[in-house]
């Protein structure tokens, strides 16, 4: 065979080792890197956390009527009410919570002030007739223009408080000055007339306004619904859940405070007069079993977030699927005066502790109290038992398992420490990086 014809078959067996060698290559890159890129891969989607503090609840929302003894106040006669005090405000027994002037009242104040510029007028007119001017008469006429000045003022911004003191005020002074003067113009008939005129006129003043007072001690709310009678605690056990189910509470139920329109025999406000009172709660059956006559519970209004501690009192029989369920209270009566109803969590009993992902424990078969949970330890899984305090479908309290043994180095679930959360396919002892 020639030198030529050697030349293709050496040709062939060099691109046969190259491949071989190729071959070679892409089976080391395999065996090597392949199974750190499936490491990699499946700890990348190993998710971790850390073990917080957090609280459970057993609790129930619903919404809580508010049931108290309230006293409807009304209006005397039909006019303006002047407020004295706000909404939710406690008052004492006696206590003025406001005063209701007629539509005469207006008039009545004018008339008496335009009798008091006469009076003064015209007792200016005896003094200088008598040429008496004491440098004390003339400082109580220029302090007597002063609380004219301000009674006008005061009638004007409607502050009726302040225009009895200055009517009071001026009467004061003029009695002083009645003094000083040694009485004089007592006998003047025209000055006599006028201060006549003046009684009479506070004394239409008087009947034409009334101070309304409390009975009784309590608490003031201007909001009247229309239930104050029907909402009672002595009517507790003859409420029903359609009953309440009805309640609505008009618009107009909520008045503002300072000068209000009242109409004659229409009630204005209420006084609500013990400390205690209840919140009942309409409930499913079901949901209504756990909750036991004179048990302890608390009552959140979901508005503000306010937590009150409270006693069932109360819980009636199924009706149509439903139970009321009525907690006493004696916390917030004065926060909540003015509410007929509102959004509540009715809470039966709170843990506190460590609070994990219910997913990410492993319960274990045959009991429902003691699961896994899977802890990363120096980058390492570690399988620890826990007791599950409490659950509410999404997460878990949890609890270590005292087994007796006290080893001082057994790992156990603490604050801080990290825990896979999805504990499917983890294997103990697996690295986690």
């Amino acid at each position: 065979m020639s030198a030529a014809e050697n030349k293709p078959v050496k040709s062939r067996n060099n691109a046969g080792r190259r491949i071989k060698s190729g071959v070679f290559l892409v089976l080391g890159f395999v065996l090597l890197y392949v199974p750190s890129v499936i490491h990699w891969a499946l700890n990348d989607q190993v998710m971790t956390d850390i073990i917080r503090m957090g609280e459970l609840e057993e609790s129930v929302n619903a919404t809580g009527y508010f049931i108290r003894n309230e006293q409807v106040l009304t209006s005397p006669f039909s006019g303006r009410c002047i407020l004295n005090i706000t909404e939710g405000e406690k008052v004492a027994n006696g206590h003025s919570i406001a005063m209701v002037v007629n539509e005469d009242y207006d008039k009545l104040v004018k008339k008496l002030e335009e009798i008091d510029y006469e009076i003064l007028r015209r007792k200016r007119e005896l003094n200088e007739k008598e040429k008496f001017f004491s440098q004390d008469i003339v400082k109580i006429d220029n302090e007597i223009a002063e609380r004219l000045s301000g009674l006008i003022s005061e009638f004007n911004g409607n502050n009726f408080d302040k225009i009895a003191k200055y009517r009071q005020n001026i009467d004061g002074l003029i009695a002083k000055k009645a003094e000083i003067t040694g009485a004089q113009g007592q006998n003047d008939p025209l000055l006599k007339s006028k201060m006549q005129e003046r009684k009479n006129v506070e004394d239409q003043l008087n009947k034409n306004r009334q101070e309304i007072v409390t009975n009784k001690s309590g608490v003031i709310s201007f909001v009247i619904d229309g239930y104050e009678s029907q909402l009672n605690p002595k009517n507790i056990r003859n409420l029903t859940p359609e009953m309440l189910d009805s309640v609505k509470i008009p618009d107009n139920a909520a008045r503002g405070a300072g000068i209000v329109d009242v109409e004659a025999g229409k009630p204005f406000a209420k006084l609500v007069s013990d400390v205690e009172y209840s919140i009942v709660i309409p409930l499913d059956a079901e949901k209504a079993k756990p909750y036991k006559v004179d048990s302890r519970v608390r009552v959140r209004l979901t508005e503000n977030g306010k937590v009150l501690s409270g006693t069932v009192d109360y819980k009636s029989e199924e009706i149509d699927g439903r139970c009321l369920v009525a907690v006493t209270l004696n916390e917030a009566l004065s926060e909540t005066a003015g509410m007929r109803y509102a959004n509540v969590d009715l809470i039966r009993k709170s843990y506190r502790g460590l609070k994990v992902p219910l997913k990410s424990l492993i319960k274990d078969p045959g009991d429902e109290e003691t699961a896994t949970i899977i802890l990363v330890v120096a980058n390492y899984t570690k399988f620890v038992k826990v007791r599950i305090i409490a659950e509410d479908g999404e997460f878990a309290i949890i609890d270590n398992i005292d087994d007796g043994s006290g080893l001082q180095n057994a790992v156990t679930a603490d604050l801080y420490d990290t825990f896979v959360v999805n504990p499917e396919n983890i294997e103990e002892g697996q690295l986690i990086e």
